[in-house]
């Protein structure tokens, strides 16, 4: 383990189009900053600061399609809403400025989603809470709305076309908004998740299917006709579990008549975590969740051939970008002992590049092991376990937070000093676990949730029957989620001789201003940071 306790992360990549630059976020010390870097083929240069007049953290940062601008979201002061501020790529030129526009008196928040074009897509939510689907025009602030509605999301928009995620947790569906018309996508699958799709830029006509017959016909891009025409296709891929047991690559294709489709990509009992797709439709890259270890596959598009597995420099990986033709794929690979960092790969040569010489540093763990705990009622759990490098003292359990959220071998910089100090920790996915099929997620469901609490006491029990640590001897924390059930299992089982609760990154008091009548002081009072024995 490092005694060096900085820790420097990269991470949130966005390529250039023509793999000749990219942008990403550094966090080494105060507000995450984003940084741009450029490409001598497979070599880095060093990085130069965005530089935006504003301060606060920048949360994310694309490049347009033509790769001519960046655009940034920001956190001004480290605040709770958020700002667009675009730039060009020209290192040059210093000129920044700000897109999002909101009346005097009704600041809102701005998140940013990507690019159609040389617009920008967003998402602008006002004081009533509700997000409207925009593209805006980076030169003149122009904004077209393309859809308002609670619980909308904008996911993808691109030559006229938009994808809206709609439904609420546990349910989502993704429709298009195409030629003045709304269309659903998939089937009705009351509990399916369909979150994230990318609307695929064809160029050349194709044979559909057409009219109750099933005889084909020519179709051409819905681009080559007017705005609001729904003449000729659409196609997209879209990530979903609909009416099957796992999240898989599906292809969608929508016309005047109606929408097909078909998988892409699936692999029997795991989840497709991402997936991104070059502009000319050449090459798909794709994410899969093994039992919370990533695994990289490279699909060749025109004839839906997948490449074998390609090694990760690090157990856990995510947030893809890939050039426009495809020739480089970056994203953010970490692990227990490699905090988040930017890595670029050749999906041909199978050549990969960390864009830093100089790894990052910071306290680091070695490989958990990937346990098997059987929970009370024979439903099998999984669970990471890290040993301290001498002998055992006690061991804590840590939840995820979610309750959809995942405990994978990620870096944490909590964990080392549990480790030094002679702490087993244990960081299992109960029941309603993201990352291990449909069935598993909504196994907690309502009165279900129960039984999710009983599996964290089955994975007490766990520690305790495989000699890691004394029943007298074992903590239980998390986050969020986490800790919730922390506290349930407390109320449940009646074990737990003490607690502590530190709230001061949840900001319960934000929610105060919502509910009118309450007592603000006596509500401030009980869920501010405090400690105890019960």
């Amino acid at each position: 383990m490092a005694a060096d306790r900085h820790v420097r992360v990269n991470y949130g990549a966005s390529l250039s189009p023509d793999a000749t630059a990219f942008a990403h976020l550094v966090d080494d010390g105060g507000y995450p900053r984003a940084v741009q870097r450029f490409l001598r083929g497979w070599r880095a240069s060093s990085s130069r600061d965005v530089e935006l007049p504003v301060v606060g953290p920048v949360t994310k940062v694309i490049h347009s399609a033509d790769g001519h601008w960046l655009a940034c979201e920001v956190a001004p002061e480290g605040g709770t809403r958020s700002q667009i501020w675009v730039v060009t790529t020209d290192p040059d030129d210093r000129d920044a400025r700000r897109i999002d526009y909101w009346p005097a008196d009704a600041e809102g928040t701005a998140e940013l989603i990507g690019w159609d074009g040389t617009q920008v897509a967003a998402i602008l939510t006002g004081e009533d809470g509700v997000g409207s689907s925009c593209l805006i025009d980076p030169a003149t602030g122009d904004t077209l709305v393309l859809d308002r509605r609670s619980g909308g999301r904008l996911v993808d928009a691109w030559a006229g076309a938009s994808l809206v995620r709609v439904g609420p947790r546990g349910y989502q569906e993704l429709i298009m908004l195409w030629g003045l018309t709304e269309i659903a996508l998939l089937p009705s699958d009351p509990g399916s998740v369909t979150d994230f799709g990318v609307i695929l830029d064809d160029h050349t006509p194709r044979r559909l299917r057409s009219g109750i017959d099933g005889e084909t016909a020519l179709y051409y891009p819905a681009s080559t006709y007017g705005p609001n025409s729904t003449e000729g296709f659409v196609r997209a891929l879209i990530r979903s579990d609909n009416g099957a047991s796992h999240a898989r690559l599906l292809e969608v294709t929508v016309t005047a008549e109606g929408v097909t489709y078909h998988v892409v990509a699936e692999r029997e009992g795991y989840e497709l975590d991402e997936f991104v797709v070059s502009d000319d439709l050449s090459t798909v890259a794709l994410l899969w969740n093994i039992d919370g270890r990533s695994e990289l596959q490279i699909l060749e598009y025109a004839d839906e051939t997948l490449s074998v597995p390609i090694p990760l420099p690090g157990p856990v990986a995510g947030e893809l970008t890939i050039s426009a033709g495809g020739s480089m794929v970056a994203m953010t690979v970490q692990g227990p002992s490699l905090p988040r960092t930017v890595e670029l790969v050749d999906p041909r040569s199978l050549e990969w590049e960390r864009i830093d010489r100089e790894p990052s540093r910071g306290p680091l763990t070695s490989l958990p092991t990937l346990e098997r705990i059987t929970a009370r009622d024979g439903l099998e759990l999984t669970a990471w376990l890290y040993r301290p490098p001498d002998e055992v003292v006690g061991a804590v359990m840590f939840l995820h937070g979610g309750p959809e959220g995942q405990a994978r071998p990620e870096y944490n910089e909590i964990f080392p000093a549990l480790l030094e100090a002679g702490f087993a920790v244990l960081t299992p996915n109960v029941r309603g676990s993201g990352g291990f099929g449909r069935a598993f997620v909504h196994a907690d469901d309502k009165e279900l949730r129960f039984a999710a609490i009983d599996d964290v006491a089955d994975c007490a029990q766990y520690l305790v029957d495989q000699g890691i640590a004394r029943a007298d001897r074992l903590a239980c924390t998390g986050w969020s989620y986490g800790g919730y059930l922390t506290q349930a299992l407390g109320i449940s089982s009646g074990t737990v001789r003490g607690r502590h609760q530190y709230l001061r990154d949840e900001r319960p008091e934000q929610l105060l201003p919502h509910h009118r009548a309450v007592d603000r002081r006596g509500v401030l009072s009980r869920v501010r940071p405090s400690g105890g024995g019960s």
